[in-house]
This record gives C-alpha cells, sequence and structure tokens, in this order.
C-alpha cells in the first residue's frame, strides 16, 4: 500500500461522510464534498495510518461511488485526503499544496481485515439514517 502522508506529520484526521449530491464529478474534486462527521488525534491516527497502510491490494471495479474519506492534517494545515469505495475496491487520493505529491489512486481489498476495521470505524461515527450501503 502506497505511504500517503509520512505518519509524523499528521496531528489529526478528520473524518469525512462523502456527499456526491454536492459535487459527483470526482475529477474536479480538490476536496472531498461531504460533512466531517469526526476527528480523530493521538493514538487514533497512528491507528488509522497503519490500517491504510496495511490494506491489501485487489482488483479494480469500475463504479467508485465512495461514502467515507480521511482528511488528513497537520493541526489546520490539509496535508492530504483519501475517498474510499468499499465496493469497487478504489480509493482515490488528493494533494494539498502544503503536503507531498501523493499518488492519485490505489486499489484494496475492501474484504481484508483492516479494510472492514477501518469500515466499521467510519461506520461507528455515521449518523444511522445515512448510513446506506457502502
Amino acid at each position: 500500500m502506497p505511504v500517503i502522508v509520512e505518519a509524523d506529520h499528521v496531528r489529526e484526521i478528520d473524518i469525512v461522510a462523502v456527499d456526491l449530491a454536492r459535487d459527483g464529478d470526482w475529477s474536479r474534486w480538490r476536496t472531498v464534498p461531504g460533512e466531517v462527521i469526526g476527528t480523530w488525534a493521538g493514538e487514533q491516527v497512528h491507528v488509522a495510518l497503519d490500517l491504510v497502510a496495511a490494506l491489501p491490494e485487489a482488483e479494480q471495479m469500475r463504479c467508485f461511488i465512495p461514502r467515507f474519506a480521511l482528511r488528513l492534517r497537520n493541526e489546520t494545515v490539509v496535508l492530504a485526503e483519501v475517498a474510499f469505495c468499499f465496493r469497487c475496491h478504489n480509493a482515490l487520493c488528493i494533494s494539498s499544496p502544503h503536503g507531498p505529491k501523493t499518488p492519485t489512486w490505489f486499489t484494496f481489498d475492501p474484504e481484508s481485515e483492516p479494510a472492514q476495521d477501518l469500515l466499521r470505524r467510519f461506520r461507528a461515527l455515521d449518523h444511522p439514517t445515512r448510513a446506506v450501503g457502502e
């Protein structure tokens, strides 16, 4: 799995419930559209980054309908964002002018233990009336 941002640079991670109704054309995104539903700090940052780093690759599908994203921050500066589609096995990375150049896409196995753990953590923050398939 590619390193998105060096873990030492990340202080907080905002979890975003992606809202495709705001902007469904991911090819134009400069930031992931949606609502921040939680923020992880301290040990949670390291756990989340370790889970992302442990995601095994998978065969790429085509739908890309992400439900959740990570916004990696160093205090108030956004370093990068990663939107996850657990249906098509794709993650879209958006670089920030304040962070390193990130890979644009990577695939992951949504059935793997790290992916399922990450998804459980996302769902724990999501509002139950909005939780519709991943």
